[in-house]
């Protein structure tokens, strides 16, 4: 975008500068644990924020797949979880949910 129509923008949202840096780096895509009975759910959920607004979408980037194919991939082979959706897994045990979220902020950070 030309520098003319950004200082237009500007001009009407002193924020545009911030919000444009913030959509050019992507979203957040975090794993939020959540009990249902005895067993544990692991949800990933895509968040695009600024200080003021949180905003839950339902369209789902390029960049969300590559989380849920690797998130996937390493839950292939544990014996205490299935998948219930496509961005969501049901733990048996919750110790083994919170060393899954502990693994994949140490990737994904």
């Amino acid at each position: 975008m030309s520098s003319r129509w950004v200082d237009i923008l500007t001009a009407f949202e002193p924020s545009y500068r911030e919000l444009e840096a913030r959509m050019r780096l992507g979203p957040n895509i975090r794993c939020t644990l959540q009990k249902k009975g005895s067993k544990t759910l692991l949800q990933l959920t895509e968040i695009w924020s600024n200080d003021d607004h949180v905003y839950y979408v339902t369209e789902r980037s390029d960049r969300f797949d590559d989380y849920v194919a690797w998130t996937e991939e390493q839950l292939r082979t544990w014996k205490s979880v299935h998948r219930t959706a496509w961005d969501q897994w049901l733990f048996t045990r919750q110790k083994d949910a919170e060393k899954f979220v502990i693994l994949f902020n140490l990737k994904w950070a």
